[in-house]
């Protein structure tokens, strides 16, 4: 049997995409609020490894200061 229909392609699948509205998408709100939650972790720490290469520093120059 020999259909007569043509074939179906990519482009004859429906979807809903870019139909959604912005206003619907909190699921992106609460990702970037995450991401921006580690970001300020990361930087935390960087600042707290920073200040302890500083007092190594500084205690480092007292000692040769001593001598």
């Amino acid at each position: 049997m020999i259909s007569t229909r043509p074939r179906r392609t990519l482009s004859d699948i429906k979807t809903h995409s870019g139909r959604v509205k912005g206003d619907h998408q909190t699921h992106r709100d609460y990702f970037q609020v995450g991401a921006l939650e580690l970001e300020r972790c990361r930087r935390a720490k960087e600042r707290e490894a920073a200040a302890a290469r500083i007092a190594a520093i500084n205690s480092r120059i007292a000692e040769i200061d001593q001598e």
